[in-house]
């Protein structure tokens, strides 16, 4: 019975089985509507993000917090989301800071979103 099946057409059958369990693994876990820069934090997924400057970081900010707002996530999960995108090595100076607190709450405002108190936006920036 399996003498009738070859090496070959063995080897080609588990690949293609391989080739189809993974689209289908793919397809389980894939996020509707990410990019590969924009990976959120939401549901404590990793960020594959380096801005290279603070209006390339503002602006990743401002589009976790749409995506927050989208998904309807909590603010516990937007803050965790907002603390890993801005653990930096470097300890940044206070004006920017100001205005990233600032660009933070400007966008939650505009969304409606309950925004973050004084205390929260101080924990914001402790890893």
């Amino acid at each position: 019975m399996l003498s009738g099946i070859s090496w070959v057409s063995f080897f080609i059958g588990c690949i293609v089985l391989m080739f189809l369990y993974y689209c289908i693994l793919y397809l389980m876990y894939q996020k509707k509507g990410t990019t590969k820069n924009q990976q959120h934090m939401i549901k404590g997924e990793s960020i594959a993000f380096a801005p290279s400057n603070d209006t390339e970081l503002i602006e990743a900010i401002e589009v976790m917090i749409e995506q927050a707002y989208k998904n309807q996530s909590s603010q516990h999960e937007l803050f965790f989301a907002l603390q890993q995108i801005l653990k930096n090595p470097s300890d940044p100076d206070a004006s920017i800071k100001i205005r990233i607190e600032s660009a933070i709450q400007s966008k939650m405002n505009e969304l409606d979103m309950p925004g973050f108190d004084a205390d929260e936006l101080v924990r914001l920036w402790k890893p």
